[in-house]
C-alpha cells in the first residue's frame, strides 16, 4: 500500500461510526454572507458503516409538530420542507467522501453522487460541498455541514 492508498484508509477508518448534527450552513455562491439551514439547533445524524454504506437524517431544530394524525396538507410540507434524508454508498478520496445515493427524502437525488469535501479533527467532522444546486430553492450555493461524534 503506497501513502496515498494509506492516508485514504486512515480516513476511511475515521469517518466510520455515527456522527451528530451540530450546525448547517448555506452560503449563496455569489455571497459572503451564510444562514442557518436547519435552524440554530438542528437534530440529526450521519452514519457510515464498515461495510460502505451511509445514512443521513437532518432535521430544522424548530421543526413543526403536526396538530393532528395523519397531518393536514399543509403540515406536510412544512414536514418535508424542514428535513432532509438519505441513504446510499459511500467510498473515500484523499480529501473527499463520495455519497451515492439510492434513496432520498426527494427522489430527484436518488441515484446521484452528492461530494463532500472533508476536514476531520478529533472528534469533529466538517463538510463543504462545492458549488451546487439548492434541493429547496434551485439556487447555486455552498453548504457547510458540521458533525461531533456520537
Amino acid at each position: 500500500m503506497d501513502k496515498k492508498e494509506a492516508k485514504i484508509a486512515a480516513l476511511r477508518a475515521s469517518l466510520v461510526g455515527t456522527w451528530r448534527l451540530t450546525g448547517w450552513k448555506k452560503a449563496s455562491s455569489n455571497s459572503n454572507g451564510e444562514s442557518d439551514v436547519f435552524g440554530s439547533n438542528p437534530t440529526g445524524y450521519l452514519n457510515y458503516d464498515q461495510d460502505g454504506r451511509i445514512l443521513v437524517l437532518a432535521l430544522h431544530g424548530d421543526r413543526p409538530s403536526p396538530s393532528q394524525s395523519p397531518p393536514s396538507e399543509e403540515e406536510k410540507i412544512k414536514l418535508f420542507d424542514s428535513m432532509l434524508a438519505y441513504a446510499g454508498t459511500y467510498t473515500v478520496q484523499e480529501d473527499r467522501v463520495l455519497h451515492k445515493l439510492d434513496a432520498s427524502w426527494n427522489d430527484i437525488w436518488t441515484n446521484t453522487v452528492q461530494t463532500r469535501l472533508i476536514s476531520l479533527k478529533k472528534n469533529r467532522l466538517t463538510y463543504t460541498t462545492p458549488v451546487m444546486i439548492d434541493p429547496v430553492d434551485g439556487k447555486p450555493c455552498i453548504f457547510k455541514v458540521m458533525f461531533v461524534r456520537a
